[in-house]
């Protein structure tokens, strides 16, 4: 057969092949930009079953920004969100950006500059930001979700939320 019959043939397999080769090529050149990429997925993931916790329970919200102590529910939530093992430290701020709780790793380094940053197009004002951590200390990675809270007019504040991502 002459080369022109057999593309004719078999040019699905000649492109797959084809799409195969550039997927490796892309694997080998940028790993480091997929690698991000998938973190990144994975942190916007994250954020979004947060939040769907959140708005599940508003009053654990109000109770935890409006009530002394009262934030300590919120380690529930997260462990009923799949996120209580991967859990490195949280932060609630009030409406005044006021530190209000925090609970988990004191010696979490995050004087590091992010190593990627995106905002979630589908909410207001919800924020990533991807670290690479000190592996002697804490996880190879980690990721930084802000949740602002807006449940009516009284109740205003944000959640800072540090995952780990090394697994």
């Amino acid at each position: 057969m002459r080369p022109k019959e057999l593309l004719h043939k078999y040019w699905h397999w000649l492109g797959l092949t084809l799409f195969a080769m550039l997927i490796a090529l892309a694997a080998l050149i940028a790993p480091n930009r997929i690698s991000l990429l998938e973190l990144e997925r994975e942190a916007f993931t994250a954020e979004n079953q947060i939040r769907e916790k959140l708005l599940e329970d508003p009053q654990l919200v109000t109770h935890a920004l409006m009530v002394p102590g009262g934030a300590t529910q919120l380690t529930e939530l997260f462990n009923d969100a799949g996120f209580g093992q991967r859990l490195l430290r949280y932060e609630l701020y009030d409406s005044k950006g006021d530190l209000v709780f925090t609970r988990g790793l004191a010696n979490l380094r995050l004087d590091r500059p992010a190593i990627a940053a995106s905002i979630n197009p589908n909410r207001n004002g919800a924020t990533i930001g991807l670290y690479a951590g000190d592996e002697t200390n804490g996880p190879s990675h980690f990721a930084r979700l802000h949740i602002p809270i807006n449940l009516g007019s009284d109740v205003h504040g944000s959640l800072e939320i540090y995952l780990d991502q090394s697994k």
